[in-house]
């Protein structure tokens, strides 16, 4: 059920992992050290691609599906949103992508926001 064709304009390679299927290696490398962390207790949950929906005054501008919303062990919820590029912006991202993150932000202050690259993990 995704909303439209996964083709990628950066060249990430769509990859499945135990039937899961996700943007990039780097994100189902990602999604495998999330289990291992649930698994040794250090998170209590994960989700892959939740929807939000960005709105300014009730009225439905768009849509985001970040990576990952992430639930630590201490119950704090976390969107984390990965890169291929340890130089978030260049090569990376797009402005799209960009003020759509920061009107995530500006709409739900309750969630950390985290962007993992490669080396975080």
């Amino acid at each position: 059920m995704w909303r439209r064709d996964w083709s990628n304009k950066f060249g990430a390679s769509i990859t499945t992992v135990d039937g899961k299927t996700y943007r990039s290696k780097v994100e189902a490398d990602y999604a495998a050290h999330l289990s291992l962390l649930k698994q040794a207790g250090e998170i209590r949950n994960y989700e892959h691609e939740p929807c939000f929906r960005l709105t300014v005054n009730g009225i439905l501008i768009g849509k985001i599906y970040p990576d990952f919303l992430v639930t630590t062990k201490h119950g704090q919820e976390e969107i984390h949103e990965v890169k291929g590029s340890a130089r978030v912006g260049i090569g990376s991202t797009t402005q799209h992508w960009h003020w759509k993150w920061k009107h995530l932000q500006a709409q739900h202050p309750e969630y950390k926001y985290k962007v993992i690259t490669r080396k975080d993990f």
